[in-house]
């Protein structure tokens, strides 16, 4: 009968085969980690070879860290049209991912190319789906454009799954762009109900089409009242009920096309702002009044509106387009605005005013806030009556409340006009003549003649005194300019007299 494994000498002997085993099977998983490794090594290193030759294009040697910067800039397009940047911020991805692999492993790992999220793809909405995963954590900047459909029962059920699609990620919202008709958009706000702790922009453009009925007023909570991070607001043609707005703390409001039927009053603009101050810097009203009751007499609206006058110490910027007389007058009033830097006046028109109220300003005790105000711009302001006229006078009235105005811009149908204006006549001039806008010092000028630009220039320095220092911008190619002009170029070319403290650079144009 054969011996028995159970004896004391075959025990050890398996013992030790069973650990000479595991030994040989730790060495094989190790050196196949180490055979995995050096596999990579040598793909690297083959990549690297490969990047370093001369037929190779200089953009394939790129470090990834630096190719990663080139396409985060690229996002980054600075475009005074939202289509270019929206262009930009879908097709860059896509494109800088399908050129090579090298690329395409670099634009997958950058979250920052992904968190654009534009929900004009329709359904069943795959690649939005594919970008918020891409994406990870980041906040998302998200455009729901819908103001080519028409407003049905429809189509308000697709925005509804459009807004299902994007309301679970609501806590990671850093901007949201909604256009659509009224009743959408009101739709929306309605289900806006989350809070959203990551949200700085919100921009809202509604309309409604002539045929249909104006809708009442609305206050909704949206966001359930929390949005700590909000400094951007944009609301276009929207009937809120302003005095329930709960936008406190912004930085940058823009209030544009604000229904005609819905006008908000004085009160309820003050309520916004006062919620905003005293961190707004940047304020836009276009198109959209607010104005007291009775006449245009500069001495009732001040009674009417200096009571609601709100305190602004940070705002840099004010923007005023499309209003009338009236509503500048009202609106000056209302904002005491200590730190002002640059104001903006686009497309003034009289309206019904009186022309002759706005100079009735320096008439009363009140004066604008307008010490520290350097740069004023002007686009298009109404200058029917020539010196008399409405856009003259409020020019003029602005001008000499605000001594300190280093940089005017000025642009439009009215740039001409104004030029005039502040272009006295030499031999008219005395040695001490008081002349508006004292410290400016660079002029930036557009849709102008050369004849009336050299006028100015040359009235500014005449007394060998001037503050002048730079004109640019274009002019109207009066003398067929051959070029771009520039320095004592320009000066030559427009038969001006040189002068070196002086610096033009002024491109013709047709």
């Amino acid at each position: 009968m054969p011996s028995s494994i159970t004896s004391t000498s075959s025990i050890d002997e398996v013992k030790d085969i069973d650990d000479n085993l595991k030994q040989v099977e730790r060495d094989i998983l190790r050196l196949e980690k180490k055979l995995a490794a050096l596999k990579d090594k040598a793909v690297r290193l083959r990549d690297r070879r490969r990047s370093l030759t001369v037929t190779a294009p200089w953009i394939t040697r790129l470090p990834p860290d630096i190719l990663a910067q080139i396409f985060i800039r690229g996002t980054k397009l600075h475009s005074s049209s939202t289509s270019d940047i929206q262009q930009c911020r879908v097709f860059l991805p896509i494109a800088v991912s399908h050129v090579s692999r090298q690329w395409r492993k670099v634009a997958l790992q950058l979250p920052q190319l992904w968190n654009y999220i534009d929900m004009s793809e329709g359904r069943p909405y795959d690649r939005t789906y594919v970008w918020l995963k891409r994406s990870r954590n980041l906040p998302l900047d998200i455009s729901i454009d819908y103001r080519n459909e028409p407003d049905s029962t429809y189509y308000q059920r697709n925005f509804l799954v459009t807004l299902n699609v994007v309301i679970p990620y609501i806590y990671r919202w850093g901007s949201i762009r909604v256009i659509a008709p009224e009743s959408l958009l009101e739709t929306a706000l309605h289900v806006f109900s989350a809070p959203a702790p990551m949200l700085h922009t919100l921009v809202l453009k509604g309309w409604t089409r002539p045929e249909d009925d104006r809708a009442e007023q609305w206050a909704p909570t949206i966001f359930h009242r929390n949005t700590p991070a909000l400094k951007n607001v944009h609301l276009h043609g929207i009937a809120l009920k302003w005095e329930s707005c709960v936008f406190s703390e912004m930085r940058d409001c823009t209030l544009s096309w604000i229904p005609a039927d819905t006008v908000y009053k004085i009160p309820e603009l003050a309520h916004l702002l006062r919620l905003a101050s005293p961190c707004l810097q940047r304020l836009s009203i276009i198109s959209s009044p607010a104005r007291p009751r009775g006449d245009g007499d500069v001495n009732n609206i001040l009674r009417r509106v200096l009571p609601y006058q709100v305190p602004l110490p940070r705002m840099q910027e004010l923007r005023l387009e499309s209003l009338d007389l009236i509503d500048v007058q009202t609106l000056f009033p209302l904002f005491q605005t200590p730190s002002l830097r640059k104001l903006i006046l686009s497309k003034i028109s009289r309206g019904s005013g009186r022309i002759s109220d706005l100079a009735a300003w320096r008439a009363t005790d009140w004066r604008p806030d307008l010490d520290y105000l350097e740069h004023l711009e002007c686009t298009d302001l109404d200058v029917e009556g020539g010196r008399n006229g409405a856009g003259l006078k409020l020019f003029e009235a602005v001008a000499r409340a605000a001594p300190n105005i280093r940089r005017l811009s000025i642009r439009g149908a009215s740039a001409n006009a104004i030029l005039e204006f502040l272009t006295p006549e030499l031999l008219l001039m005395l040695p001490d003549e008081d002349i508006l806008l004292p410290n400016l010092e660079r002029l930036e000028v557009h849709d102008t003649s050369a004849e009336t630009v050299r006028a100015f220039v040359e009235s500014r320095t005449s007394n060998g005194q001037t503050r002048l220092r730079e004109v640019t911008g274009s002019i109207q190619n009066d003398k067929k300019m051959k070029r771009s002009a520039s320095g004592r170029e320009a000066v030559q070319q427009l038969g001006w007299e040189h002068n070196d403290a002086i610096h033009v650079a002024l491109r013709p144009v047709k």
